[in-house]
């Protein structure tokens, strides 16, 4: 993330029921900014190993029922979070010009913010790892979604007032390189807005390996506020923090890493939720234990989850990054 030096910390597991794998993966700590990586280097298998086929569900339907419905709730929140943050500076730089304001999600998902630009007058377009993933998106919303490992050098001279990146960063190897890029796809006076899970000191030392967000070999780097900071900054961004708390994960986040923390069992509420739990689904019994615990440790998990927001230790970093007018990035 900044060029430091890495020093190995420690070993991790795998934590999630896609695979039941006893493999074990080398996790670093940087002197310099304090950002975290697994060494891609001691993985067992290449990284697509550890992202079967049906990792993101039957047909992108992540979740079961109710829960894929909340989810795609949070992504419209998402977008109206962002429009009114936005949209208005947006539209006025766009204003007397033929352009509509233009907005780039990279790791798209279901498309579901997309779907919402689009809808409010927004030129809109994702970027999606898989060509079915991206395939569906453009089927349901009509919104133009590249695909494959070139997806950005695909996207020509295009440029953008908005690029956002929800929880994509952590999954990339090089995740310096894969924003600078993009930068260069912004116009003058654009925002990337990112969110990354936070490598804080409080959750990452409470729930140690059972932290829902370690999920390794996923997610690749850890970040923190600094060092994601930092990183932007020397490419010549402004930055402003936006928040450390998300109503999407930081609830959901401490309950799952406290109830894996009593039971010292990975992620079961999460495997449970899941419309393709794995190969280590869980029985009718377990299920109802796994819902029984949830709901004991529902009113400690808020409370934690609100600490930790106030104490500035939340489960996640969300920062906008301003290209200042005459600023192109090398």
């Amino acid at each position: 993330m900044c060029g430091g030096e890495g020093r190995f910390e420690t070993e991790v597991r795998e934590q999630d029921a896609w695979l039941t794998s006893p493999d074990r993966f080398r996790l670093y700590a940087c002197g310099a900014c304090g950002s975290r990586f697994i060494d891609t280097a001691s993985l067992p298998h290449p990284l697509a190993h550890y992202y079967p086929g049906d990792y993101y569900g039957s047909r992108q339907q992540k979740y079961r029922g109710v829960f894929q419905r909340l989810s795609d709730a949070f992504r419209r929140w998402r977008f109206h979070v962002l429009f009114d943050r936005i949209g208005t500076e947006a539209r006025r730089n766009s204003r007397g010009s033929s352009e509509l304001p233009s907005v780039l999600d990279f790791g798209c998902g279901r498309g579901v913010m997309l779907g919402s630009f689009r809808e409010n007058g927004w030129e809109a377009r994702g970027v999606e790892f898989s060509e079915q993933s991206a395939a569906l998106v453009k089927a349901e919303y009509g919104v133009d979604v590249l695909h494959g490992p070139d997806a950005i050098e695909q996207l020509g001279g295009a440029r953008f007032d908005l690029i956002t990146l929800f929880h994509v960063l952590e999954h990339l190897s090089d995740p310096r390189a894969t924003v600078r890029k993009l930068a260069r796809h912004l116009r003058p006076g654009g925002r990337m807005v990112i969110e990354v899970p936070n490598y804080c000191r409080l959750q990452r030392g409470l729930f140690g390996r059972w932290w829902w967000h370690l999920d390794p070999p996923r997610h690749l780097v850890h970040f923190t506020q600094k060092s994601l900071a930092a990183m932007l900054e020397k490419m010549g961004f402004r930055v402003r923090i936006l928040a450390n708390f998300s109503v999407e994960y930081s609830f959901f986040c401490f309950l799952q890493s406290l109830m894996s923390l009593v039971t010292r069992r990975p992620n079961r509420l999460h495997v449970l939720i899941r419309s393709t739990p794995g190969a280590d689904a869980p029985g009718p019994v377990e299920s109802a234990l796994t819902v029984l615990l949830a709901a004991v440790l529902a009113v400690p998990a808020a409370i934690g989850a609100i600490g930790a927001f106030f104490l500035a230790q939340g489960d996640i970093i969300r920062v906008e990054a301003l290209l200042p007018e005459g600023r192109e990035i090398s």
